[in-house]
């Protein structure tokens, strides 16, 4: 969970004051305004006001603690982009969180550590992000992410992350980013300076359907690991992939998807567009022993019809435009399998320029592709790639049901069209409206039929 320094809070009611006789109290500008109003269009006595209320007065509010306009450090109240709600405990995170929360919010204030004013710009701590997992062992291990303006002083969160790691036995990660304005937050980092580690080390490990899973703090991963199990095998299941299949992992975060899926599949490329996330992907490949999975830094928003997905790809500082997919730049990042092999019969390189300026891509092979995307859902212009791309199957895992709503009619209406054949909600969060939903779209062939036609839930009421 993030939570939020601010200088002003939120209020859902105004102070409660007993209506008076006109011209007295509260109600007096009130009384002033309507007279002056009325008598001023037209000389006739101004309308009465209505009758005081009667009975007793309702009750004032009961503001929660460490909420006095002045800092504060909860949750955007709804709407509102300059007002927090406070917060002190939050219900989804385990206990040993919401004492870390507690303690930042005296301690940063007995500091002169100034909230983040964002009207005026002024001020220094924007945000903190509390995330928890628990390893293999059953170790509980928490992460603590400070987010700043522009850092003037050098060094100065440093006694604070050192004293988060020798009072909470939990804390093993604490790391400072810099967000110098705010827009300066893209695909779920923050730019303006690198980040720094503070105390311990950049990652928490998290345990998940028999493997680990390594997460820094701006990558993304699932915040209710148990649901997350489940939303995972579920995603297997929907992906239906066997050993000869090779799996496209859109929006793969820290390759959990992909890696959960790379047991059944033979082959499994995964693409992100947050480089720290890509990082933490081929470290957790690494951790647990996955070779038949390799991940990259892309930027999918770019994606159009008729594109290779290798055109999006950034193949470790080499130019895209090649007649081949380059070799591995590291044993982590194995080159993807390709649809078609460029001619490797040697040769002279005489007007070799001039041929990679024409020849095709090589793109990437795709028997099945998972896309994960953000609330925002796919840009159209993405759907209109899917719709193209030649995968039998998509798996489309959404956290808003609307956009993909909105996502899979487009697939629906395109030539070649697609066909919802299953769509499963998780419950990530009961109580609350937080939900993830898998769908399954299969191609339909030219005769109505779908291709491939072992697709999970093939047969099905269409979505």
């Amino acid at each position: 969970m993030e939570f939020s320094f601010g200088t002003r809070i939120w209020r859902s009611d105004k102070p409660y004051v007993a209506p008076t006789a006109a011209g007295e109290g509260a109600d007096a500008p009130l009384a002033e305004a309507v007279g002056a109003t009325v008598s001023g269009a037209a000389d006739t006595p101004a309308a009465p006001l209505p009758p005081p209320v009667s009975g007793p007065p309702p009750p004032r509010k009961v503001y929660p603690p460490g909420g006095n306009d002045g800092f504060v450090l909860g949750l955007h109240a709804p709407g509102r982009y300059d007002k927090l709600v406070p917060i002190d405990s939050c219900l989804i995170q385990p206990d040993p969180a919401n004492e870390v929360l507690a303690f930042l919010r005296t301690r940063t204030e007995e500091l002169l550590l100034e909230p983040f004013d964002v009207k005026t710009a002024t001020g220094y701590l924007r945000a903190v992000g509390l995330r928890s997992a628990t390893d293999a062992a059953g170790r509980l291990q928490l992460s603590v992410n400070l987010v700043t303006a522009q850092d003037e002083v050098p060094g100065r969160l440093i006694p604070l992350a050192a004293e988060l790691g020798a009072r909470f036995p939990a804390v093993t990660s604490v790391v400072h980013n810099v967000q110098a304005s705010s827009s300066d937050r893209g695909g779920g980092g923050r730019r303006g300076a690198p980040e720094a580690v503070l105390y311990g080390g950049r990652t928490i490990v998290q345990a998940l359907g028999g493997l680990e899973f390594e997460m820094s703090a701006n990558s993304f991963f699932q915040t209710s690991a148990g649901s997350a199990a489940l939303l995972y095998e579920l995603i297997g299941e929907a992906a239906a992939a066997g050993p000869r299949d090779t799996v496209v992992d859109l929006f793969c975060g820290t390759g959990t998807i992909g890696l959960t899926l790379a047991a059944r599949a033979g082959r499994v490329v995964g693409v992100e567009l947050v480089a720290d996330a890509v990082a933490d992907a081929r470290r957790n490949a690494e951790r647990n022993g996955v070779t038949n999975a390799a991940f990259y830094v892309g930027d999918l928003t770019a994606l159009r019809g008729g594109m290779a997905l290798a055109d999006v790809i950034d193949w470790e500082g080499d130019p895209p435009a090649v007649t081949a997919p380059p070799a591995p730049a590291a044993a982590s990042s194995p080159p993807p399998p390709t649809a078609a092999a460029a001619d490797t019969d040697g040769g002279s390189t005489d007007g070799a320029a001039s041929a990679e300026a024409t020849a095709p891509v090589a793109d990437v092979a795709m028997d099945v592709v998972v896309v994960d995307p953000p609330r925002a859902g796919l840009h159209p212009k993405l759907v209109r790639w899917l719709a193209a791309c030649p995968a039998r199957r998509i798996v489309y895992v959404s956290c808003n049901a609307a956009t993909q709503v909105r996502d899979v009619a487009l697939l629906r209406s395109h030539d070649p069209a697609w066909r919802l054949t299953a769509l499963t909600p998780v419950d990530m969060f009961p109580h609350t409206p937080h939900i993830e939903t898998v769908g399954v779209l299969e191609r339909v062939a030219v005769d109505g039929g779908e291709e491939g036609g072992d697709a999970a839930g093939a047969g099905g009421d269409d979505g």
